[in-house]
């Protein structure tokens, strides 16, 4: 099977071809045949681990010369413009976080990926991660969810679309815990030239109280009540590495069998809760959410 990249300065890139090589036993009938990146620098150092890897001058240049596509630019703007012509063609893809810079283009991608039958799968890496679903094992069995908490990195000031470069990663994390029934939330920004924003997540019947901070330490909590008592499980990591493992063999089974793992609206859900946390701290105000619907 023949892949492109597009988007070599993402980290994220050089990190699944360096997988690919690590385990050329496991990944032997995956070939990654063109790049795509606007830093040359970014280019040449995949091109220094495969030199026979084709430097494309225009993402389009992958159309007809591979089997599917890996979506890994920095800026999201960039995964809508990539996103639009490879889905008419059918394409496997893999859209890494944020899915897109507004609500508005997620919602063109997946109404492209569902009337074009395109498979998809991306977002934030975080809904893999080890430990979480010790977490969800006592959401599902408990009979009363008393609160939880989250906290990820933000990086608010960037060239890669400011804050929803990195917020992503913390909404998936959530919601591999707590899952996508949000109500309303309530964001607090008190400066958008620091790395802090904190959010009250309103789930009905408890809260979640989410940190994005100037730290790269992600974590997650919960506290519920079984028979009558309060259980308490948590999480932390700074090493996230075997996410990109896993999310990089979704997209290749994905890409071999054609079947998604999460369902369209699944992937617009993030884009709608970071479009509300945006307009929370903006306006000092309680935003309600209400979801795109698409299946």
């Amino acid at each position: 099977m023949n892949i492109a990249l597009l988007g070599t300065e993402n980290s994220h890139a050089i990190t699944f071809v360096r997988e690919m090589q690590k385990d050329k036993e496991k990944y032997a009938d995956i070939n990654v045949v063109g790049i795509c990146g606007c830093e040359e620098k970014a280019n040449q150092q995949i091109k220094e681990i495969l030199p026979n890897v084709r430097i494309y001058e225009n993402f389009s240049e992958c159309i007809g010369n591979v089997d599917a596509a890996m979506i890994t630019s920095r800026h999201g703007k960039y995964h809508y413009e990539y996103a639009l012509p490879l889905i008419k063609e059918g394409m496997p893809l893999f859209i890494d976080k944020p899915f897109a810079d507004s609500p508005k283009h997620v919602k063109h991608i997946i109404e492209l990926a569902r009337d074009y039958g395109c498979p998809i799968c991306g977002g934030s890496s975080l809904k893999h991660l080890a430990g979480t679903k010790e977490l969800k094992d006592l959401f599902d069995s408990s009979e009363k969810v008393l609160a939880g908490t989250v906290c990820a990195p933000i990086n608010m000031v960037n060239p890669y679309g400011d804050f929803l470069f990195y917020s992503q990663h913390l909404i998936e994390l959530m919601a591999s815990v707590f899952g996508y029934d949000v109500k309303s939330l309530y964001a607090y920004c008190p400066d958008n030239t620091k790395n802090r924003v904190t959010v009250i997540f309103n789930y009905g019947d408890f809260d979640v109280t989410a940190h994005y901070y100037d730290s790269y330490v992600y974590s997650a909590e919960i506290f519920a009540k079984i028979c009558g008592k309060t259980k308490h499980k948590s999480v932390i990591t700074d090493d996230v590495s075997d996410c990109f493992v896993k999310e990089l063999d979704e997209f290749i089974e994905l890409a071999k069998t054609r079947q998604m793992t999460y369902s369209y609206d699944e992937f617009a859900k993030p884009a709608v809760l970071l479009d509300a946390i945006m307009q929370s701290y903006s306006s000092q105000k309680i935003v309600k959410i209400s979801y795109m619907h698409f299946e």
